[in-house]
């Protein structure tokens, strides 16, 4: 269990009892067609649920997180989504703010930062047996306070409102913290091989990348494949093949191994 993430029963959106096995510091990708389920798995399932047991270890309760639907997930770390697809054109945004990073930061720093007291002036430790919620409104300052250990002067409780910066309790008391908006298309690279150096990257500084893609030059150096199906909507939803390239190409009844086969006998007669 500790080399893999185990997925079990998973039966988020058309995931029918999905049981599968991920293998941890390594680049796995999640092929089939549109529809199959590789976002419910990828997105609404694993990294949901690793978003849930984060806040959890944390001692925080979210509402707006409950366990996805399934039996049990094990072997989770705090996981990053990045998407494409990305919405907010905001001067202020980053990419912390873009993917989960920002917010585990605020939530951690929440839960164990110190602040000093503002009548005594020395360092109050954090209450850790408080409860925090995590809810709609968890942006907004904390009305809960606690008395400073030192001079009995009630204090504020930390709360993620107070490393936000587009609240008062965070934002930037000398400056606007306006930026430059860049957008970057990923079906503009240069070419796939940079996205696949990035990635390959993050595999080798010990990260598990899991990655939903369609195109076959990503795919076939996957260390891991897992191929969802047979079709989309309510015909997918299963697990049709799963292993290296090479297995998935030779599994009967896989639209992607039988689309890799033609690709990995020419990269096999190039090096010959």
């Amino acid at each position: 269990m500790a080399g893999e993430i185990i997925i079990r029963g998973a039966r988020t959106h058309t995931l029918k009892h999905v049981t599968v096995r991920i293998p941890k510091h390594r680049l796995v990708v999640l092929t089939g067609p549109s529809g199959s389920g590789k976002s419910a798995l990828a997105l609404d399932t694993l990294n949901r649920e690793a978003q849930r047991q984060y806040l959890e270890a944390l001692g925080f309760v979210s509402h707006q997180l409950p366990r996805p639907p399934g039996d049990r997930i094990d072997g989770l770390a705090p996981t990053v989504s990045v998407d494409q697809h990305l919405t907010n054109r905001s001067p202020r945004s980053t990419v912390g703010t873009e993917t989960a990073i920002y917010t585990y930061l605020r939530v951690l720093f929440a839960k164990v930062g110190h602040r000093p007291c503002p009548a005594c002036g020395r360092d109050i430790a954090p209450p850790h047996t408080l409860a925090v919620a995590v809810t709609e409104d968890a942006d907004e300052p904390e009305e809960a306070r606690s008395p400073c250990p030192h001079c009995g002067t009630p204090v504020a409780v930390l709360g993620m409102a107070h490393f936000a910066f587009n609240k008062v309790a965070g934002a930037c008391p000398t400056c606007t913290g306006l930026g430059v908006v860049n957008q970057v298309d990923l079906h503009h690279l240069a070419d796939v091989a940079n996205l696949i150096t990035v990635v390959q990257g993050l595999v080798d500084a010990g990260n598990t990348v899991v990655v939903v893609a369609h195109r076959l030059d990503l795919v076939k150096c996957a260390d891991w494949i897992i191929d969802l199906g047979p079709e989309g909507g309510s015909a997918g939803g299963e697990i049709i093949a799963e292993g290296p390239p090479e297995q998935v190409a030779a599994a009967e009844g896989s639209q992607t191994g039988r689309l890799l086969r033609p690709l990995l006998a020419r990269d096999r007669a190039s090096v010959g």
